[in-house]
């Protein structure tokens, strides 16, 4: 074989080498960004569903105490209403004369509205 020829089959051989060696650190750096792209998306995911698990505590929270505000807001009525209700049987004449006059006020201002 010429010298040449031998240089050629050389440079064939590095270049292969270096190709190989490109290849195998390639995959290596694609290996490397997937394992860390792995570890990310479970981060995110881990804080999403921490994230959800607040929100539906915080909901919960929220919607017990609605909850207990409607029932108090709902008892407080029917006492009001077993209170005005007892006030008109024990004097219903002066009952009657509060509507009255309270309907003549409403009545006085809506003719003023007009």
């Amino acid at each position: 074989m010429s010298e040449a020829t031998q240089d050629t089959s050389d440079a064939v051989r590095n270049g292969r080498n270096a190709a190989g060696a490109v290849k195998d650190a390639a995959n290596a750096a694609l290996d490397s960004a997937t394992r860390k792209a792995g570890e990310v998306a479970d981060k995110v995911k881990d804080v999403g569903n921490r994230a959800a698990g607040y929100v539906q505590d915080q909901y919960q929270h929220l919607s017990e105490h609605a909850h207990d505000a409607y029932e108090h807001a709902k008892d407080q009525a029917y006492d009001w209403e077993q209170s005005a209700e007892n006030y008109v049987k024990r004097r219903p004449l002066q009952s009657l004369m509060i509507a009255a006059g309270i309907g003549a006020i409403l009545a006085l201002l809506w003719r003023r509205h007009d």
